[in-house]
């Protein structure tokens, strides 16, 4: 496969992920159990969507911050296997960020998080201009209410001046456990082409329990292009710009091992098929595919 110039930034939270699987209960106090496995992994909305795009042929561009720490050699030899890591930078203070997954016998997931050096990533270490300059035509940001330093009006301003300089722009987010919710997320939408939150993240945002209802929300407040609520095993629920609604199936697998990171993958492939052209059904379609494949898989592989 011949390999692409970066088209593609992807901008965000990175992780070193622990796996236990299969997670069935903490032990007693003071007690010892064991598990099948115990899985490090190069995580977070990152890592994650970096498996589609190396799979995919292309070659990113990553901006995140991590410690300067093992970990932190960890993720950016990752990184470097498949992107342009000039963006990626280190804390002197802060270790990388560490994430342990506790998945069951379904293959759903528990998290303990700390947030590390994510919590550091600032406008300062995104060079917009510099990105365009590299012909960067997309760029990605994953996963908003989880970068306190650029949460807010630093991110609103981070997509508004991307969309200056000509290039499209996508958007995930996680739980917020703090309810901001819209206080915070609403300001963006208006510089956002494709939003991707999942049922209980559109619910939170908008209020509205019916996926596709809440997809109808977020495009009324502003989404630019596509807002995609992804349903799990119920797929995925699409209200456009232009005013076409629609429900896209998920691929049925007999066995899912692990859904950690489906939802990168869902986004990544979404992302790769919008800017190859791909119609709006089309790209989610594909974008439901390889999340069904990464259910099916270990740690999204």
């Amino acid at each position: 496969m011949v390999e692409r110039s970066p088209r593609l930034a992807v901008i965000g939270h990175v992780c070193v992920d622990i796996r236990v699987r299969p997670f069935t209960g903490f032990p007693e106090r003071g007690r010892l159990v064991e598990t099948d496995s115990l899985d490090p992994i190069v995580g977070g909305a990152i890592g994650n969507v970096g498996r589609i795009v190396a799979g995919s042929g292309e070659r990113a561009v990553t901006v995140c911050r991590v410690g300067r720490d093992t970990w932190g050699d960890v993720v950016v030899e990752f990184l470097d296997t498949w992107s342009d890591t000039r963006f990626v930078t280190r804390s002197e203070t802060s270790p990388t960020s560490g994430t342990i997954v506790f998945v069951d016998q379904e293959g759903e997931r528990s998290f303990i998080h700390a947030r590390g050096a994510n919590a550091e990533l600032a406008a300062e270490h995104i060079d917009l201009v510099a990105l365009a300059g590299l012909g960067i035509e997309h760029v990605h940001v994953g996963y908003a209410l989880l970068l306190p330093g650029l949460d807010g009006p630093p991110m609103v301003d981070l997509f508004r001046r991307a969309i200056e300089l000509g290039m499209s722009t996508s958007l995930d987010m996680t739980w917020d456990p703090g309810g901001r919710w819209m206080a915070d997320i609403a300001p963006m939408l208006p510089y956002v082409d494709v939003f991707c939150p999942n049922d209980l993240e559109a619910a939170g945002l908008t209020g509205e329990g019916d996926p596709a209802a809440a997809a109808r929300h977020l495009v009324g407040a502003g989404v630019r292009r596509l807002a995609v609520v992804t349903c799990g095993i119920d797929g995925a629920a699409v209200c456009t710009r232009a005013g076409e609604e629609f429900h896209v199936p998920a691929v049925r697998y007999d066995t899912v091992l692990d859904a950690t990171g489906a939802g990168d993958c869902f986004n990544a492939a979404l992302i790769i098929a919008l800017m190859d052209g791909l119609t709006e059904r089309d790209a989610v379609t594909r974008a439901c595919e390889q999340a069904a494949m990464a259910l099916a898989a270990r740690s999204c592989t």
